[in-house]
């Protein structure tokens, strides 16, 4: 079953938005890294790889590859046959 697996946004506040998640959501955390221009803090709740970053600003290159501000930064999708899908995927356009 072809399905959404992974989500990742981006926060203004990592810590405010981790206890939104956390408290409304039910996520658990897994683990915060820091990576160049940005800290990234992954969640789940149970099914869904949810990684919330916070940009040190919105200077850095990839903070503005999906827009300014809080907003959806990527996604990733599991898929049962790769071939098949690519197929659809080319067919849809």
């Amino acid at each position: 079953m072809d399905r959404i697996v992974h989500l990742s946004i981006k926060v203004e506040n990592l810590d405010q938005s981790t206890k939104f998640y956390t408290t409304v959501f039910g996520m658990e955390v897994l683990g915060t890294e820091r990576k160049p221009g940005r800290t990234t803090r992954r969640l789940s709740d149970g099914h869904l790889d949810f990684t919330i970053m916070q940009y040190d600003s919105e200077t850095e290159q990839d903070a503005s590859l999906s827009g300014e501000g809080p907003c959806i930064h990527h996604f990733g999708v599991e898929v049962g046959d790769r071939a098949d899908a690519i197929a659809r995927i080319s067919a849809a356009g």
